[in-house]
Parts: structure tokens; sequence; C-alpha cells
């Protein structure tokens, strides 16, 4: 462990797991060193880096001006996580990604404090903050798929809060809803969100937090959220352990590239092959309950399409469309007859999906 912690317990511990990301933590430190009005120290979990990071971050901690620690941990976002928060002392703790860069030089402060300030009118510590999203790309094109994501960061409904938006919680809530869950290399953030959900409640802050949209670039935006949905509705049917299997679901940065699919469909069709048939209704079931829940972002593509076309801020601006299919067609949604029949259609496309990718 390589230190540089200062004597005082600062009011904020910032964790954040890394590996093999050399170019970008210059960046991580020059946002933080902006931050004004808060104390806060910053933890770093490497997780085996190879590409030089750990001379580059001996380098950054020797001259930066807040506390800091570099952790050696075994590969594994959840793990680096755990580790950094257990050597962490601050009472409140937020959980960033490496990526990540504030505008606002007061944005820390500011949310430290809107948490502080929710938890005392609520009379308790179940609360967990996290920050709206804007992209940052190579492009300054305007592009409304990265509009419309963004404009889900700021909405509380479940699958819309992830890691990238930075989790800031007290230690009290992470004693209680952590640890992040190990068991896979991925969905550790989407876990732990559904745990603070389930036993207290989320906070937007007020202040946004930039994530690099890399991965989606090389990828490709709709590959990667195609994958991602189908990674949620796995999760969400009670397989998420059969992700585990999967061939690079989740590559490092610095080896991503243009998404194929086709290897993900197969690799879950085979799963699902090998179930009785009582099962395979079960688990399609679950995922027809999946589609119907987020059927409601059909709506809201058609609320941010039309506030990206007038030149409206992403987060500012009524929703009537979303508004409308709550209150109508949601409940009809929950009926017997249409999660069967989104069971049905999303077998179907999944079905010629497999079938496709033998030519992909």
């Amino acid at each position: 462990m390589y230190s540089c912690a200062g004597a005082l317990t600062p009011e904020l511990s910032i964790v954040v797991p890394i590996l093999n990301e050399c170019s970008t933590l210059p960046l991580l430190f020059a946002t933080l060193e902006s931050q004004q009005g808060i104390k806060f120290e910053l933890i770093l979990c490497d997780g085996g880096s190879g590409d030089g990071s750990r001379q580059v971050l001996e380098e950054l901690i020797r001259s930066c001006a807040f506390p800091c620690k570099l952790l050696a941990s075994a590969p594994g976002r959840a793990k680096q996580l755990n580790v950094g928060a257990a050597h962490s002392r601050a009472d409140i703790i937020l959980f960033l990604h490496v990526d990540s860069s504030f505008e606002n030089r007061r944005a820390l402060a500011m949310g430290v404090a809107s948490l502080k300030s929710a938890c005392r009118q609520a009379g308790h510590q179940k609360i967990a903050g996290h920050f709206p999203l804007y992209f940052m790309r190579h492009s300054n094109k305007r592009s409304w798929v990265f509009y419309h994501h963004a404009w889900k960061t700021y909405m509380h409904r479940p699958y819309c809060t992830h890691g990238d938006q930075g989790f800031l919680l007290s230690r009290e809530l992470f004693n209680l809803v952590g640890p992040f869950d190990e068991s896979l290399p991925f969905l550790e953030d989407v876990r732990l969100a559904k745990r603070i959900e389930n036993c207290g409640q989320w906070l937007l802050l007020p202040e946004v937090i930039g994530t690099s949209a890399r991965r989606f670039e090389y990828e490709g935006f709709y590959r990667r959220q195609v994958l991602n949905a189908l990674v949620l509705a796995c999760e969400d049917a009670g397989c998420g352990a059969w992700l585990g299997a999967l061939p690079g679901l989740y590559r490092q940065h610095s080896v991503c590239n243009r998404l194929i699919l086709g290897p993900f469909f197969k690799e879950i069709a085979r799963k699902v092959d090998l179930l009785g048939w009582k099962d395979k209704l079960t688990v399609w079931r679950k995922i027809g309950i999946f589609v119907c829940e987020n059927a409601w972002q059909l709506a809201l593509m058609v609320d941010t399409r039309r506030h990206f076309r007038n030149g409206i801020p992403v987060g500012h601006g009524n929703l009537p469309c979303t508004e409308w299919f709550d209150r109508f067609a949601a409940p009809v949604l929950q009926r017997s007859f249409c999660i069967w029949s989104a069971a049905l259609l999303t077998w179907v496309w999944f079905r010629w999906q497999v079938f496709a990718s033998r030519w992909s």
C-alpha cells in the first residue's frame, strides 16, 4: 500500500477501482484537485494493472494536495470497491469511476451537503445520492441517443441508477446494504442500487457528473444497449449466474472494439435449452414481466425526442407521454395476458437473433 494520508479524518472518502487506466488517471486527479469547500481522501484500488498505472499513480500521489492511498486487490470491480471501503476513514463514502469528471468546483461539497440535509430531514441514514450524467464524447455533434440516455439518470426508476453516476452514502448505510456482490465481475452496482432502493431511497444530487462515452463509441451504442438489456433481463429473471460464463461481456476500456452480439445470444440460448419446460416457462414469464415494467422507456423516448428537437436541456421540461403511460398503460401491462404476450414477442425476437447470429 502506497499512502499519502493526512492525520485529520476527512469529511468524504472517495473510492475508485482501477485497472489499466494509465491515460485516464491524470484527468481524475485534475478534476479532484479543482474541488473546493470539502476535505476528502482518495482511495484507489488497483486490480493488477500492467500498463504502468501504478507508476503514474505514485507520481501523481506525491504531488497531489489531498490525502491519497493506493491499494492492491484481486481483479474485479466489486472486490476492489470493498477493499477500498474497508480502508476508508470518513463517515460518508463516494464510490466513483475513474473516468468521472465534475465541471462545478463545488460539486462534491454540494453533494455531501445535500445528502446530509436529506438525512436530517428524514431522521435516518437510509438515503443514498447519485449524480445525473452527461457524456464526454469525442464528437461535438448533437446526439439524441446520448441525450436520452442522460435523461434516464435523472429518474429514480429500476435500472436507471448505475455506478458511473457515483454512489454517495453514509458508512452506516453501506454497512447495512453492502458489501458489493463479488460473485460476478459486473452488476455489482445494479445489485447494490436495488438493495438501497429496497431498504431506503435514492436522492438526485444537485450537480452533474461527466463520464466517458468511450465504451459506447468503441463498441457501438445500439449493440451495447442491447447487450445491457439482455444482461438485466437475465438478472431480473433470476439467471444472473449464467452471465459469468459469457466471454467478454464487460471488457476493459483499453481493449474495447466493435461489439459482436452473436456469441452472447448463442450462449444464453444454450443455457435456456438445458432447462426443463416448466423452468423455461418461468424464465420467459419473468422476462415478460421485465419487458412490461420497462415499457415506459418507449414513452420517454417520445418525450426526449421532442425536447431534443426543441433544444431543452437534459433534465428540464415535462414528460407528458411518460406520465400518460404511468397512469393508463402501466396498469394494463400488469395483466397476465400482456405479460405472456411480451414474453412471446421477446422469445420470437431472441430466437431470430440466435438464428441470424449464424451468419454474423
